[in-house]
């Protein structure tokens, strides 16, 4: 049975990351289930509460480069990867972080040591304050970027010129 993690993402390549390093890592050993997640502030507005489709929102957030990525790491790892899904938690209290944890199943929550969380969108909140409470085992990935160049969210060289590469 494959087990389940759990990585922070802000939908950059760059992102994606500490999946690749993850599974370096690993070598192998096991197989995973993934579940990518984007903290998520919801509107107030009964408006928006009642026209909210958690599928448009990904979509926009999902840029085509990011699910080439994604596309790329599942053909590089296809050995240890099950699957591969992007989620969004809209919580805003640690008790909900841990039922979305138990509801999802997940195992371990897979993070940077030094990664930083970019605000794609107005709305979207980093997850580490409850990730360092979550009662799952944590993993820490660390890992050293390459180069110190700005990168467009949409260079899919992102993805090779940081962190290794992926022979």
């Amino acid at each position: 049975m494959p087990k389940r993690i759990l990585i922070p993402t802000d939908f950059s390549i760059s992102s994606l990351n500490i999946l690749k390093e993850f599974l370096k890592k690993d070598n192998g050993a096991d197989r995973y289930d993934v579940l990518l997640t984007c903290g998520y502030h919801l509107s107030e507005s009964i408006t928006d509460l009642l026209f909210f489709s958690k599928h448009k929102i990904l979509r926009s957030l999902n840029t085509e480069a990011f699910m080439d990525a994604i596309s790329i790491i599942r053909n590089k790892y296809a050995n240890s990867l099950n699957s591969v899904n992007v989620d969004l938690f809209s919580g805003a209290v640690q008790s909900t972080f841990d039922d979305y944890l138990e509801g999802n199943k997940i195992d371990s929550i897979v993070y940077g040591a030094d990664s930083r969380f970019n605000r794609t969108v107005k709305r979207s909140f980093d997850l580490s304050g409850m990730i360092q409470k979550a009662k799952v085992e944590k993993i820490m990935i660390t890992y050293k970027e390459k180069e110190a160049r700005p990168v467009a969210t949409d260079d899919l060289t992102v993805i090779f010129n940081t962190a290794g590469s992926f022979s």
